[in-house]
């Protein structure tokens, strides 16, 4: 299990309840979410938990899921955001033949490219008119499709994503290591292509707070990050952080997160 980024000296007490893939009925539909995708929060269902101290302030920051969820929090302090800019989502479609890619065209214009690299590996590329934005995946079958799935990326894959796509290349890791929160902001970082080298953790996307939706405590929020295109289903990524400026006594707080 990876370990959480937390920013100053507070330990948070979070539990989360997670399911990596929850297929809907029917043997060739999707999932409808990949919950906690950067790793955090291990596959399958799991709980995960991390103290308050009184009078602490506490920064956390995670990936919670790519798609259709529906939250909940016992707490106030936790905030959501749909990332549907300076991002990439991944895919899920039919299989596509080793070495090529299939194309879609995103409700913003731009386009995603699903590579298959071996079988078992490939990218996602978001095109758009300034750069690509690319995670790298393992394609996971479920049913008759296939997702691709984040994954931390190698060299291997690092070099067939710039010789495949050239240009200027935002790869994302799926790690809370690439996350930052400072209170004010959410700090997205991504290994930078050049066109000519990499350079691993140089670039980065600032979402700033007010950009957040809050969660009132007991409420059930559903966040639509699923979108179709074609026979494609594109999982955009929703980030929750937590932040409690004035921690006023021992609590836990907890996230809830499911499906649909």
């Amino acid at each position: 299990m990876k370990r959480v980024l937390l920013i100053a000296v507070a330990v948070v007490a979070v539990i989360l309840v997670v399911a990596v893939f929850v297929v809907r009925a029917g043997p060739t539909s999707p999932p409808a979410a990949l919950l906690f995708p950067f790793g955090d929060v291990p596959g399958g269902e799991a709980v995960k938990t991390f103290y308050v101290l009184v009078n602490r302030r506490v920064h956390y920051a995670t990936a919670v899921a790519m798609g259709n969820v529906t939250l909940m929090a016992n707490t106030t302090g936790w905030r959501i955001y749909l990332a549907v800019e300076a991002m990439a989502p991944v895919g899920g479609s039919y299989r596509v033949p080793v070495g090529t890619y299939i194309n879609v065209t995103l409700k913003d214009g731009s386009a995603l490219e699903l590579w298959n690299y071996n079988f078992t590996h490939g990218v996602a590329v978001r095109v758009t008119a300034e750069r690509k934005y690319a995670w790298a995946a393992q394609i996971v079958e479920v049913g008759e499709r296939y997702v691709w799935y984040p994954v931390v990326a190698d060299d291997f894959l690092r070099t067939y994503i710039s010789k495949a796509r050239g240009g200027l290349i935002w790869l994302y890791e799926p790690s809370v290591g690439y996350l930052a929160f400072d209170g004010a902001n959410l700090y997205v970082y991504a290994d930078c292509y050049n066109g000519y080298m990499w350079f691993i953790k140089t670039c980065r996307a600032a979402i700033p707070l007010k950009s957040f939706t809050q969660l009132p405590p007991g409420d059930r929020i559903t966040v639509a990050g699923l979108e179709r295109a074609g026979d494609v289903y594109v999982y955009w990524p929703i980030f929750a952080v937590y932040y409690d400026p004035a921690v006023g006594g021992n609590y836990t707080t907890y996230l809830r997160v499911d499906v649909g």
